[in-house]
C-alpha cells in the first residue's frame, strides 16, 4: 500500500475514533488530523472538505457492518453450523 492510501486510511480511522469518543459530528478536521498524525492541510488535500472526510468514514463503517452481517448470515445458513 502506498503512502497516500495509507494516510487516507489513517484519517478515516481517526475520524471514526474522534467522532465515537465525542459522540458528535462537531469535531474539527484539525483534531482528526492530529489523531492521525498528519497536518490538517494534508487532510484537506486528500478529502477536500470535512464533509467528504466524514462521508469516507461513514462508508468505511457501513462496509465493515455489511461484511459482518453477510458473515453472520452465511454462518447462520450453513448447515454445518447447526451440527455444533
Amino acid at each position: 500500500m502506498g503512502i497516500e492510501p495509507q494516510r487516507k486510511s489513517q484519517l478515516v480511522e481517526a475520524a471514526i475514533a474522534v467522532i465515537g469518543e465525542t459522540g458528535s459530528l462537531d469535531v474539527t478536521v484539525g483534531k482528526i488530523a492530529r489523531r492521525a498524525g498528519v497536518s490538517a492541510a494534508l487532510a484537506f488535500h486528500y478529502f477536500g472538505d470535512k464533509e467528504s472526510l466524514f462521508l469516507a468514514a461513514m462508508r468505511h463503517v457501513m462496509q465493515a457492518y455489511a461484511a459482518a452481517v453477510l458473515d453472520a448470515l452465511s454462518r447462520a445458513t450453513d448447515p454445518r453450523s447447526r451440527l455444533e
